[in-house]
């Protein structure tokens, strides 16, 4: 049974949650506490699996209960409840919350952050990996994009534009700000797809105190820019070419928008594994490239792989579900229930248009086409193919 605990320095918002969560369905045991102080005495006499904190509260806020539960329960999953007005409280929660949820939160709204945060969980057959990706407070950026980011921010007159192409360049701080920009804190009417939108509607300001005072960002510990960047083009590639496809498909422009981000961020797992010191060993070992060979190391390993990885760490952020199911099948869009064309249809398409040719093999054979049959859209893969040959050509045009 998982153990969540609830915290409010109000009896009367206890007293209701108690009322709510304790006749509704799940398999949860929920506990309370009025105070941080409370709450870190709880965390150390049992075991509890998430925590929801009220950021106003006298003491200690939410935002410093949750930087003490990540530095000693780090896989512990971390929750703030906070209103609109109450922004500088919620930058500062920006680094340790894993999710924002606004007051007053409807019982229907808690319990399915509650529900999909532990579905996503699940399939990541490791705890040991579960926990080490519930404990980041921030993820790697290339140190060059980080350093080029720090200098413009703190330039006399910082770029807006320059500091979104900067972020849009690293395959870590764009899934970072499409967060952001995306939760409920920003109550942002709209789903916002590109990191250069997000850096807009953020402003300057948020991001220079998320960069510079939350330290949301952080350089890649290895200096290893290279595989990242190859990640980054990898990714941009995937996502562009997926949205180009769901819009072939006369899809709805909302699809096409999450296959465009599911696309860019379907590899992110990669990134959370490539700071395991086993993984990098076992890349410079015996490095792989294609398809069975890159998911059979990482399941021999570690009992899951970076798209399992990846899921959770974006179901924890709470990105919609049609991207994180995206990012978590795009291997492997059988086992998914998914029965109808998608964004998760669009982005398996697209990474083995791109991926099989860069990998020396055929694009055939990283797709499922039994998957595919069932759509009843196998028919169209020469069409995909041909809107995959003209994004190579207008990348390299012929001189």
């Amino acid at each position: 049974m998982r153990a969540i605990l609830l915290v409010d320095d109000e009896p009367n918002v206890i007293k209701g949650m108690m009322r709510m969560l304790n006749s509704a369905p799940g398999n949860y045991q929920y506990l309370f506490a009025q105070s941080g102080s409370e709450a870190l005495d709880i965390l150390n006499s049992r075991e509890v699996h998430m925590i929801v904190s009220d950021i106003r509260m006298p003491e200690m806020d939410g935002a410093q209960l949750l930087e003490q539960v990540m530095k000693v329960h780090p896989n512990i999953i971390r929750i703030i409840l906070s209103g609109h007005s109450e922004k500088a409280m919620n930058l500062k929660a920006a680094g340790v919350a894993h999710q924002f949820l606004i007051k007053p939160c409807s019982p229907e709204l808690l319990l399915n952050t509650i529900e999909k945060a532990f579905r996503v969980r699940e399939h990541v057959h490791n705890e040991e990996v579960a926990g080490f990706v519930t404990g980041l407070n921030r993820l790697p950026a290339t140190s060059t994009s980080f350093n080029r980011l720090l200098k413009e921010l703190n330039s006399t007159d910082p770029s807006l534009k320059r500091v979104g192409e900067i972020i849009a360049e690293d395959l870590t701080m764009t899934a970072k700000v499409l967060q952001l920009v995306n939760s409920a804190f920003f109550g942002i009417p709209r789903k916002v797809s590109s990191a250069q939108q997000a850096v807009t509607l953020l402003g300057i300001n948020t991001i220079k105190a998320l960069a510079l005072q939350v330290e949301l960002f952080s350089a890649h510990q290895n200096r290893d820019d290279a595989v990242m960047k190859d990640l980054l083009n990898h990714s941009l590639k995937v996502g562009n070419l997926a949205k180009a496809i769901s819009l072939s498909e006369k899809r709805e422009a909302r699809q096409a928008d999450a296959a465009l981000v599911g696309g860019i961020l379907h590899d992110i797992g990669k990134v959370l594994l490539y700071m395991l010191p086993e993984y990098r060993n076992q890349l410079a070992v015996a490095p792989v490239h294609d398809h069975s060979g890159w998911l059979d190391m990482e399941y021999r390993l570690w009992g899951t792989s970076h798209a399992e990885i990846g899921a959770y760490l974006l179901g924890l952020w709470g990105f919609a579900d049609d991207v994180v199911e995206t990012v978590a099948f795009h291997h492997r869009p059988g086992i998914s229930m998914d029965r109808d064309f998608s964004a998760l249809t669009a982005v398996h398409i697209a990474n083995a248009l791109i991926r099989g040719p860069e990998a020396g093999d055929e694009y055939i054979a990283w797709l499922d086409v039994e998957y595919l049959e069932s759509l009843n859209v196998l028919g169209h893969l020469n069409d995909w193919a041909d809107i995959c040959s003209r994004f190579e050509q207008a990348e390299n045009p012929k001189e």
